[in-house]
């Protein structure tokens, strides 16, 4: 069978049938869907200091049941349907738009072909109160189950999430990642035109991150925000990109 236009600029895995999205200048680094199978990955990635210091809604301890509800309620499923929709789609010309990315697990290939999960990242409608703030968008008007609308006249507004594994710090790969899936998917995909992202104040790698990518500082949100151990933050960052 012929691979699915709709599935551009994925390719797809001759031997397994998983697309994937290559990250340029990372000859061994791809995004795939996210795997049932990545529970095991994802359980020490949580509960290190150096990760989860900077979340506010991941769980803490986190627990293998926690990565296999996130997995096999949220992920797994989202990008199955997404997929779904793209298949469907196989005999229309122009290529559909979609409400999420369906690789947003990023790996790494090892000599021997195998893969390890090395962090992920998923573009999402912003739901936080410092990131709709001035938009015009409240968490009533988005609803309990909020899809684009992709308005011009009122943008849809996106943010992201994402996670490094610590062995893979400091090699640009987020920044390489965010860029990549922005400019390939996000935007000629879903249809992104503005974005607000934060960070909690001492966060600077994500704040190198958002600035590598163009965005620029919105606003410091004063309040306190509490991570996920509970402790107090002083400030959030709030940065914004337009198209």
């Amino acid at each position: 069978m012929t691979i699915n236009h709709q599935l551009h600029p994925l390719e797809v895995n001759p031997t397994t049938g998983e697309p994937f999205l290559r990250l340029p200048g990372y000859d061994n680094i791809v995004l795939t869907p996210p795997r049932m199978s990545d529970v095991e990955a994802m359980v020490p990635v949580f509960n290190d200091e150096r990760v989860y210091q900077w979340l506010t809604g991941t769980p803490f301890p986190y627990t293998k049941a926690n990565a296999e509800w996130w997995l096999g309620e949220n992920a797994v499923p989202l990008s199955q349907r997404i997929l779904a929709e793209l298949e469907a789609a196989r005999d229309e010309p122009a290529l559909k738009m979609v409400d999420s990315c369906p690789v947003t697990i990023i790996r790494e290939v090892l000599a021997d072909g195998s893969e390890i999960l090395v962090g992920g990242i998923d573009f999402t409608l912003a739901q936080r109160p410092f990131e709709l703030d001035g938009t015009g968008w409240t968490l009533e008007l988005l609803g309990q189950d909020p899809k684009p609308q992709r308005n011009s006249a009122n943008p849809d507004i996106w943010t992201v999430g994402y996670y490094i594994v610590p062995s893979h710090h400091g090699r640009g790969l987020m920044s390489a990642a965010f860029k990549t899936v922005l400019e390939k998917w996000g935007v000629p995909r879903m249809g992104m035109c503005k974005m607000r992202v934060s960070a909690l104040t001492g966060n600077e790698g994500s704040v190198k991150v958002f600035r590598k990518n163009g965005m620029v500082l919105h606003k410091t949100w004063p309040e306190d925000t509490v991570d996920v151990r509970g402790t107090r933050k002083s400030g959030v960052h709030v940065y914004e990109w337009n198209l």
